[in-house]
Parts: C-alpha cells; structure tokens; sequence
C-alpha cells in the first residue's frame, strides 16, 4: 500500500476557554478533564469544587497529588468564611501509602441499586431473577436490623461488610442466629425466598465475587463491627475522597475525574 497517499487539512480549530469546562453554577453536573496541561486540568478542578462549595458534595477522583493538596488549600482558604456557607471538609478515602481502603460501595443506596452492582450484567436473565430474590432477602434483613437496632448501622441499612458476614453463614446457622430472632412476618418471607436448597451458596458467591472486586482498589473488609459508613451518600463520612460536606438534608453530588497522566 505504500503507492497509497493520504492528505489531512486541519479545517477547523477550535478553542475552548476553561469556564467552558465548568459545571454551570445552577445546575450541577459531572465532568472530567483528560486534556491541557496538568495546572489547566487542576484549576478546572478547583473552579468546580468552589463553584459547588455549600450546595453539594464533590467526589474527586484523581491521581494527581497535586490536586489533593491543593484541594486541602482551598478548604484552608475557605475556613475564615463559614458564614458564607463556603466552608467544607475533605476526607482522603485511600491515603497514599495505605494499606486500606475506607470506601463502602453499598453505604447509603437504594435496595435496587444495591441489586444492580451485586448481580453482573453477563448473568443470564432468569438466573439473575432467582439471584436477585436470594439477595433481596439478605438485605431485606439488613432493612429490618436496622430498623429495631440502627445503631451500629450509622445513617444507612446497607453495608458490604455486613452482607458478606450474613451471606457467608450456613442457612443453619442463619435461621438460628438471625432469622429466629425477627418479626415473624419478615422472617417468614425471608425464609420462603432462601428455601432453593442451594440459594445461599449462590448469594454468597455473588457477594464475594463484588467483594473481590471492590477489595482491589475501594474497600477493605473489617466486619460489621468496625464498618466505616462512609460513601458519598454518608452525611457523617468517617473518611471518603475528597468530599465536600454538604447540609445532611442535601443529597446532590456531582464528580470531577482528574487524570494527571494526560498530557
């Protein structure tokens, strides 16, 4: 092919000013920055965190140190104007150097959302209906824990490392522990969705199998005990990323994705 030649005119140049990378101020959005320079993607970053200070959360994903710090500098910058309602926190959900994770990808969501990351998509669709039955009954457990003991659950029902524990117990072992002990009701429907002889073993296979999953870069098991009620639906993160900390009675979030490889 090498008689072949090929000619490229550049026929249009555009450009674009950095308030155009910016969520509009009254109508929140997320939005990513991969290209410019490192300082260009940063300060797109830092305009839209400002910009949403007092509204709304910000989850920054990122892998720039840079950013980190200099989001740390713009929380100093804004901590004399808490009046103003600028004021927020930040919480580093995986510090560099840790061994440890602190996300929990399950805090805070809805029962169908919490159905639709554990059961992977390629699950054919009737086995996915049976398999959404068996973990609709754990967390429906989850629901009713909660509800006569919330303490220990923070703000939310649901959480990985209590999913993990419950699905991982024999069905014995579950009816003595746990089921026994609910309202008759919620135990009786509890019992009728696990009652397909091999129901746990299927629930539990698909709660580790996301486990592993978010094991690798997100979260880290610590049992129920020590759950760490953090997500960026938590009005009381005891870590997140860097996240700004909204009024509890605000649930808007948008993200920022930051890459520092682009050039």
């Amino acid at each position: 092919m090498a008689h072949v030649n090929f000619a490229r005119l550049v026929t249009q140049r555009r450009e674009l000013r950095l308030s155009d990378a910016l969520p509009q101020a009254g109508a929140p959005s997320s939005f990513a920055a991969f290209c410019g320079t490192a300082d260009q993607r940063r300060r797109v970053a830092l305009q839209g965190i400002r910009r949403s200070c007092g509204r709304m959360g910000v989850v920054v994903l990122q892998n720039d140190p840079q950013l980190a710090s200099d989001v740390g500098s713009l929380r100093d910058g804004l901590g004399g104007n808490a009046g103003s309602g600028l004021a927020f926190r930040t919480y580093s959900m995986n510090p560099a150097g840790s061994f440890e994770h602190y996300y929990d990808p399950l805090y805070g969501v809805s029962v169908s959302a919490a159905l639709d990351m554990l059961v992977a998509d390629d699950v054919p669709s009737a086995e996915a209906h049976l398999l959404r039955n068996y973990l609709s009954a754990y967390l429906r457990i989850m629901l009713v824990q909660f509800r006569m003991h919330p303490e220990p659950f923070g703000a939310y029902p649901f959480n990985l490392d209590l999913l993990l524990d419950l699905t991982e117990m024999s069905p014995s072992r579950l009816e003595s522990d746990v089921i026994s002990h609910m309202p008759d009701r919620d135990a009786l429907e509890v019992r009728t969705a696990l009652s397909q002889e091999d129901a746990q073993q299927r629930a539990y296979a698909a709660v580790r199998t996301f486990a592993s999953e978010m094991g690798a870069y997100l979260w880290t098991r610590r049992g129920f005990a020590r759950h760490t009620c953090a997500s960026v639906a938590s009005p009381f993160a005891t870590a997140a990323l860097p996240l700004s900390r909204c009024p509890r009675r605000t649930k808007r979030y948008f993200a920022v994705c930051i890459k520092s490889c682009a050039r």
